[in-house]
């Protein structure tokens, strides 16, 4: 896979950081630490998760690419600062699940897209006693991310509050601050590994997702 985004690379990003990390031998990278099964931090508080080690198998492409050892200088960026990071030059590339939109290509490329899901929203079963309808929730979403204009889009009138990260947004639900949180289902269903047994928690909807989106590594 690491290969194949190498081949969608465009050719501005191959005339200038190419270049670069063949002469530094250095690839300056990034992802997120708050969207588990993608990226989050283990125990030792280091980055892991799939775009981690997607990340690894390109660095690996462009070391047989150039035939020279590349290194992976990996940072850890959020929902609010990663695509600046790429724009400014600070970062060569970031893999997590930013999805590609029109008014993010204005400043950022996009590599093919490795992951597709669909948006829903995590609620606590209990919940559903007293709220019923997901219109009538109030949900949280991560700053910089195109979940609050899908729910926008898709539930008209829906009340979102907005909170730094997923680990952010996750931590109001638990504390009541809001009725539900809402991402990709894969993200979801991460999160949801951080409650006890006895939490029951339910993803709405419960049959077609509210929108799809599909995931690419920001170039």
């Amino acid at each position: 896979l690491g290969a194949l985004l190498l081949l969608a690379l465009p050719s501005t990003l191959q005339a200038g950081v190419l270049e670069r990390v063949e002469a530094s031998g250095v690839l300056r990278a990034g992802t997120r630490a708050d969207v588990a099964p993608f990226a989050f931090l283990d125990q030792g508080g280091n980055p892991v998760g799939f775009s981690v080690d997607l990340l690894d198998e390109i660095r690996a492409a462009l070391s047989e690419r150039f035939g020279r050892t590349i290194a992976l200088d990996l940072s850890v960026v959020t929902t609010t600062n990663r695509i600046d990071a790429v724009e400014s030059g600070d970062l060569d590339i970031i893999c997590e699940v930013t999805t590609p939109t029109w008014d993010r290509e204005e400043h950022v490329d996009f590599s093919l897209p490795f992951f597709r899901d669909g948006t829903r929203v995590l609620a606590f079963r209990e919940t559903l006693n007293s709220v019923s309808e997901l219109q009538d929730m109030t949900i949280g979403v991560a700053e910089g991310t195109t979940t609050a204009a899908i729910l926008g889009e898709t539930v008209p009138g829906i009340e979102t509050r907005t909170y730094p990260s997923m680990d952010a947004t996750f931590a109001a639900l638990r504390r009541g601050e809001v009725q539900g949180v809402a991402n990709v289902g894969v993200i979801l269903l991460g999160l949801s590994r951080q409650l006890t047994p006895d939490q029951s928690v339910v993803l709405l909807p419960r049959t077609e997702p509210l929108g799809s989106e599909t995931m690419a590594c920001i170039l």
